[in-house]
C-alpha cells in the first residue's frame, strides 16, 4: 500500500509541471460573440498562440464575421485580423486567470451581391479591446478559454457605427498545444 500511495504522490508531484507553458505554440479557435451595431453579432476566428513565458502568451486570431448595415438591411461578410496579449495572473495551472489588452482591425467586405472591397486608410474599422478571461486546461495539449471583453469601435466611417462606441463581449475558444 505505501508503493501505491508513494507513486500516487510521485505522479502528482511530476504532474504539476505539466501545466507549464513557456515557448509552448498552440492553434485553435474562436467563437466571439456580442451586441453592436443594433443587432448581435458573431465571429469565427483561427488562432494561433506563443507562450513567451508562463505569464505572458500573444495570441493572433484572423476573423470571418457576417452581420448585418444598420442602414439597409443588407447582409454582408467582414474579415480581418486581431492581436491580443494575454498577461497571466498566476503561474502555470489547470485554471488561471488572465488579463487581455489587444486591438482588432476589419479590412475586408464581402456585400450580398458578392462585391468585394478592401478598406483604404481613410474606412479603417479599428477595436482595441481589454478584458479578464479564465483559461481552463483539459489536458497538456488542450486547452479553454472564456473571455469577457470590453471593445471600444474607432473608425471613420459614421453611416455604420457610432464612432468610439464602447460594447461588452464574450469568448470562448478552444487551443491544441504543441
Amino acid at each position: 500500500m505505501k508503493k501505491v500511495m508513494m507513486t500516487l504522490l510521485m505522479v502528482a508531484a511530476f504532474s504539476m509541471n505539466g501545466f507549464a507553458q513557456r515557448g509552448m505554440q498552440g492553434v485553435g479557435l474562436d467563437f466571439p460573440f456580442g451586441t453592436g451595431c443594433g443587432n448581435a453579432w458573431y465571429r469565427i476566428g483561427i488562432k494561433y498562440q506563443y507562450n513567451f513565458s508562463n505569464y505572458v502568451r500573444i495570441e493572433p486570431t484572423f476573423f470571418y464575421s457576417p452581420i448585418k448595415k444598420e442602414d439597409a438591411n443588407e447582409p454582408y461578410m467582414l474579415f480581418g485580423p486581431m492581436l491580443n496579449l494575454h498577461l497571466f495572473f498566476e503561474p502555470p495551472m489547470p485554471i488561471r486567470p488572465y488579463f487581455i489588452v489587444g486591438t482588432g482591425l476589419v479590412w475586408w467586405e464581402i456585400t450580398k451581391d458578392m462585391t468585394k472591397r478592401v478598406y483604404n486608410d481613410e474606412e479603417l474599422f479599428m477595436t482595441p479591446d481589454a478584458g479578464l478571461g479564465v483559461d481552463f486546461r483539459l489536458s497538456h495539449r488542450c486547452s479553454m478559454q472564456v473571455e469577457a471583453v470590453a471593445l471600444y469601435r474607432i473608425l471613420n466611417d459614421s453611416n455604420y457605427m457610432e464612432n468610439g462606441k464602447v460594447t461588452f463581449n464574450g469568448k470562448v475558444g478552444f487551443t491544441v498545444n504543441f
